[in-house]
């Protein structure tokens, strides 16, 4: 296997352990795209994508998930082989950890990369289904202040194999209240 070639795999396996492990209840269901006011961002493409977050506050120890949505709108299976969210806060984008700049492919120089413990490959979506991946977001960003906050993912489309990005949505970590 080439150089090119192992590092597409550590990227596929890397999806898997981060789809089953990071989010702790990261997992995928076939849904109607419209429960719970989704929006979808029709593509031209062979997806829609579409993010919410699960709370829009949340008190500071608690955890923000953010639900990332994916229709197939093709007539063939789908493999998303590539996504990722991204957060900004007033002071632009939190620290990332070690996770999110694996997943993203901008680790710091003397950064290993996670170990690969498990690889469930990636999801695939059946022609007219659905796919949620839930994204804990503290395992990705240093959350740790109170501020508002803004998400969005992005993923790439098998079929054009360009970035698809979903609309931008935004959610408040809360002060814990004083006793």
């Amino acid at each position: 296997m080439t150089f090119n070639g192992l590092r597409q795999a550590r990227r596929v396996s890397v999806l898997g352990v981060f789809c089953a492990m990071s989010c702790c209840a990261a997992f995928g269901q076939t849904v109607n795209a419209n429960e719970k006011g989704a929006q979808e961002t029709p593509n031209n493409g062979s997806l829609a994508v579409s993010i919410e977050m699960q709370k829009a506050q949340v008190p500071i120890g608690q955890e923000p998930w953010a639900n990332l949505t994916m229709k197939n709108l093709s007539d063939v299976p789908v493999i998303i082989n590539r996504c990722w969210v991204h957060v900004d806060g007033k002071n632009g984008e939190p620290p990332t950890t070690l996770s999110q700049r694996e997943m993203t492919d901008t680790l710091r120089p003397g950064e290993l990369p996670l170990p690969v413990t498990l690889n469930v490959g990636p999801p695939t979506i059946e022609p007219n289904g659905s796919y949620v991946l839930k994204f804990q977001l503290k395992y990705l960003y240093d959350l740790s202040a109170p501020a508002k906050y803004t998400v969005y993912a992005e993923v790439m489309d098998p079929s054009s194999h360009r970035w698809l990005r979903t609309k931008t949505v935004t959610f408040e970590l809360l002060e814990k209240p004083r006793p």
